[in-house]
């Protein structure tokens, strides 16, 4: 069968859906999840991946709909991400197909077909991604932060660095919050925040600025809100917003360093 014809078969990504779905895979990719699950419903695309798909520390969640259409699909593949970025770069151009078969995934474009190896489940009774990996706990705190402090300061950590996130409430007549990072060195990076909904007491949490850093990639507004769940002293980060400028909706989780 020539690649025309195979084209003509499978789920369609075209132009914005293709870009769209290598912005989610690159950052799992970054993030270095040792599998991802992408879902393709009737109605769009969901990607997950996790430091553990079953008790994650970590994960990190992206979706966009479909403009103007359904599918028939109801399927989702398990496999690295890694994989799954050669596999949408080898088949080449911005219009492919996806195929979901027993096994395997096919990506029809017009380099070719591609497939990845993994495991396919069938999405018409639940979902793929485990119950428990969504369940982040009550909402204790909700703090607005200057996206580009906070995104300096976790870039300047490098890649194997570990920041220390301070919420603290200041002295004075007229208290409000204030937070910093306290990196490896030992410096205090100052953040630009407003409290939300405000905790009872101050937060410490330890992270690892690699995973955040990547956490962040995709956010292009100016401020971003952080939920913390957990206790104040182990707090869980969670956020949860709709990136306007591609049409993604973005989730993620991370938990504290021990």
């Amino acid at each position: 069968m020539s690649v025309q014809n195979q084209i003509s078969r499978g789920v369609p990504l075209n132009g914005g859906d293709y870009r769209r779905l290598v912005k989610m895979v690159d950052v799992a990719t970054q993030l270095g999840a040792p599998d991802a699950i992408l879902e393709v419903w009737p109605y769009g695309v969901y990607l997950f991946a996790a430091d553990d798909l079953v008790s994650p520390v970590w994960w990190f969640g992206s979706a966009f709909r479909w403009r103007s259409r359904r599918t028939k699909s109801y399927h989702a593949l398990i496999a690295p991400p890694t994989a799954i970025m050669n596999a949408l770069n080898r088949a080449g151009g911005y219009h492919i197909r996806v195929k979901f078969g027993k096994d395997r995934v096919r990506f029809l474009g017009p380099d070719g077909a591609v497939e990845v190896p993994g495991r396919v489940v069938p999405l018409r009774d639940g979902d793929a991604i485990p119950v428990s990996a969504h369940n982040h706990g009550s909402i204790f705190a909700i703090v607005q932060f200057d996206l580009e402090p906070l995104r300096s300061a976790v870039s300047d950590a490098g890649a194997h660095g570990i920041l220390e996130l301070h919420l603290v409430r200041s002295l004075g007549a007229d208290p409000n919050w204030e937070a910093y990072v306290v990196n490896e060195g030992g410096e205090r990076v100052p953040l630009q925040v407003k409290a939300v909904m405000e905790p009872e007491r101050d937060i410490v949490g330890r992270y690892r600025a690699a995973t955040l850093n990547a956490m962040l990639s995709l956010r292009t507004q100016k401020y971003l809100g952080l939920m913390f769940t957990g206790s104040p002293e182990s707090p869980t980060l969670y956020a949860d917003w709709r990136e306007l400028d591609i049409g993604v909706d973005v989730e993620f989780l991370m938990r504290p360093l021990s």
